[in-house]
C-alpha cells in the first residue's frame, strides 16, 4: 500500500494540472480581451475569464479529491474513503478558485504602482495562497489533528518554495518572447508548468511528511512485507470492525466492533483492551506500548512502532493480566488514568526519555525522580536539582517505600499508589 501511494501521489499531482488545462482549453478565447488596452492592469490577469474559472476549479477538485482518496486507502471503510474524496473535490475546487482569484485581486490592487509590480505581488500571493488552500482542503477531508496540521505545514513550506522557483523560471522564459504585447494565451505553457510543479511538490512532500512527522504507527500485517499502516494522530484511537473506528479492521475473525483503544499521554501510548487482546503473546487489560510490540486482536496481527520524531528509549514498563501477575502495582492520576508497574526501574520527569513522562508540568524537572518496583514494594527516590518529591504531603529526603493509598507528588502532579 505504501509503494502504491508513493507512485500514485506524484503522478496524480501532475495529472491534475494537465487535466485542468485540458478542460479549460475550449475557453481560451475568453483570454483574448480586445476591449482592454495593454495599459489596463486587468489585461495581465485571468480573473473574470471563463478560462480562469474552469482551470482553477478543475485543478483544485482534481488534485484534492484523488489525494484525499489515496491518503485514505486501506485506512478507512470504502464509504468513508469515498466521502473524503467527495469533500476534497468539492471543497478543493471552491478553495482553489477563491485563493487563485484572490492572488489576482491582490495583484490588481497593487497594479497602481506599475503593472510589473502588480504582477510580482500576484505571483508571490499565488505561491502562498494556493498551496495553503490545497493543504487546508486535505486537512478538512481527512480530519484535523495536531499531527496532520504539522504535516500540512511541512508540505506548504516546500510547495510554496518550489512554486516560487518555477514561477521565476517561467517568467524568465516568457520574457524571452520579446514581442512587448500582452498575450495571456502565450502564458498558458508557463502556467501549466507551474501547476504541474505544485501538484508534484505536494505529492512528494505529503509522502515525506507522512513518513517523518508521526508520533507512532500501528501496522496491520497482511503477509511478508505487506501491511497497512495508520498514524496515531488522535488523543484517543479506537480499533475495531465498526466503520467509525480510527483504525478500521475488517475481514478478520475475532475482531469486535470496538476491540481496543489506544490513548496518548505525551510520548507514551497506552493500549486498553475491550475484547480479548494479546501483546507479545500475553493477555492484557491495559498496558503502555513499546516500539515493536506485537498486538493480536482475534486473527489480526498489528505492530506498534514509535515515529522518527519520538524517542524510542523506554524504561521496562509492562503490565500483564491479573492471572499472569496478580500483584501488579499502579499509579493513578487525578483523572483516573492508571500507569501499571511491574518489577523494574522507572524514570519520572518532563523529558520524553522517562518511562513516566510529565511533559506538560513545568514544575517537574527533566529527570525528576525514580521509582523502583520490586515484587513486594514500590520505592520512590528524589533526584538532585529538582523542586522535590512529596509523599503524604511531605518532601522525601531519601528512598521512601510507599504503602497502598499514598499520594505521591512530582512537582504539581499527583498520583495515588494502588494495586
Amino acid at each position: 500500500m505504501r509503494t502504491l501511494k508513493c507512485i500514485l501521489l506524484p503522478i496524480l499531482g501532475i495529472c491534475a494540472a494537465l487535466m485542468a488545462f485540458r478542460l479549460a482549453a475550449p475557453y481560451e478565447s475568453s483570454l483574448h480581451r480586445p476591449n482592454l488596452g495593454s495599459e489596463d492592469p486587468r489585461a495581465l490577469f485571468t480573473y473574470g475569464t471563463q478560462w480562469g474559472a474552469v482551470n482553477r476549479i478543475a485543478f483544485g477538485a482534481l488534485l484534492c479529491g484523488p489525494f484525499a482518496v489515496v491518503l485514505s486507502l486501506g485506512r478507512r471503510s470504502l464509504l468513508r474513503t469515498c466521502l473524503a474524496g467527495l469533500i476534497g473535490a468539492v471543497l478543493g475546487g471552491a478553495v482553489n478558485y477563491a485563493t487563485d482569484s484572490g492572488a489576482d485581486i491582490i495583484g490588481l490592487s497593487c497594479a497602481g504602482r506599475g503593472a510589473s509590480f502588480g504582477s510580482l505581488i500576484a505571483m508571490l500571493a499565488w505561491c502562498l495562497l494556493v498551496p495553503f488552500g490545497i493543504g487546508f482542503t486535505l486537512l478538512v477531508a481527512q480530519g484535523m489533528t495536531r499531527q496532520r496540521i504539522s504535516r500540512a505545514m511541512f508540505s506548504l513550506k516546500f510547495t510554496s518554495a518550489a512554486s516560487l522557483v518555477v514561477q521565476i523560471v517561467g517568467g524568465m522564459m516568457a520574457a524571452q518572447d520579446g514581442s512587448g504585447e500582452v498575450n495571456l494565451i502565450s502564458q498558458i505553457p508557463v502556467w501549466r508548468l507551474v501547476e504541474s510543479a505544485v501538484g508534484l511538490a505536494f505529492g512528494l512532500t505529503i509522502l515525506a511528511a507522512d513518513e517523518w512527522i508521526r508520533a507512532a504507527t500501528i501496522q496491520l500485517i497482511h503477509g511478508r512485507n505487506e501491511y497497512v499502516d495508520w498514524s496515531l494522530d488522535n488523543a484517543v484511537t479506537r480499533i475495531g470492525s465498526a466503520e467509525g473506528s480510527e483504525i478500521y479492521i475488517r475481514g478478520y475473525r475475532g475482531v469486535e466492533a470496538l476491540h481496543a483503544v489506544i490513548t496518548r499521554f505525551g510520548d507514551q501510548f497506552v493500549l486498553e483492551a475491550k475484547g480479548i487482546t494479546l501483546v507479545n503473546g500475553v493477555p492484557i487489560s491495559r498496558v503502555p506500548l513499546q516500539s515493536q510490540d506485537v498486538i493480536a486482536l482475534g486473527d489480526a496481527k498489528l505492530v506498534f512502532r514509535l515515529g522518527r520524531q519520538t524517542s524510542t528509549y523506554r524504561q521496562p514498563v509492562r503490565q500483564v493480566s491479573s492471572q499472569v501477575y496478580p500483584q501488579a502495582k499502579m499509579l493513578e492520576d487525578a483523572f483516573g488514568h492508571q500507569i501499571p508497574l511491574v518489577p523494574g526501574r522507572y524514570g519520572v520527569g518532563r523529558d520524553s526519555n522517562n518511562a513516566i513522562c510529565l511533559y506538560n508540568d513545568p514544575s517537574v524537572g527533566a529527570s525528576h525522580a525514580e521509582l523502583i518496583a520490586t515484587p513486594t514494594d514500590l520505592i520512590v527516590s528524589d533526584l538532585p536539582g529538582t523542586t522535590g518529591t512529596k509523599v503524604r504531603g511531605r518532601r522525601i529526603l531519601g528512598p521512601t517505600t510507599l504503602t497502598i493509598g499514598d499520594v505521591v507528588e512530582f512537582g504539581e502532579t499527583r498520583f495515588t499508589y494502588r494495586r
